[in-house]
């Protein structure tokens, strides 16, 4: 267990008050290497290569805990029930033409 930093704390109020924190990122990639035989995107394949990285960022399967009252400040703990295919799966959008 490792306590919230302030930066969290701040991040955390702020999701509070209307003001959402969320971080997003867009990645452009080579298609060939992500698609099989049959130009499929290859979900599995991109699953395993997090998988084998996921131990370098730990938050990245830890949820918040808040301890009772009087405790202390929220936590990061382990997710009881992680599954990355939760996190990383395919969501199709119609093409749009180009990068410009």
């Amino acid at each position: 267990m490792e306590r919230l930093t302030a930066q969290d704390m701040i991040k955390l109020w702020l999701d509070d008050v209307g003001w959402p924190q969320d971080i997003g990122a867009l990645a452009i990639l080579e298609r060939a290497r992500l698609l099989d035989a049959d130009d499929r995107f290859r979900l599995d394949a991109v699953r395993a290569v997090i998988e084998d990285r996921l131990h370098f960022v730990p938050r990245l399967r830890q949820v918040l805990g808040v301890p009772r009252r009087g405790l202390g400040l929220p936590v990061w703990v382990d997710a009881p029930a992680f599954d990355l295919g939760d996190h990383v799966r395919v969501a199709p959008v119609p093409p749009s033409g180009d990068e410009g």
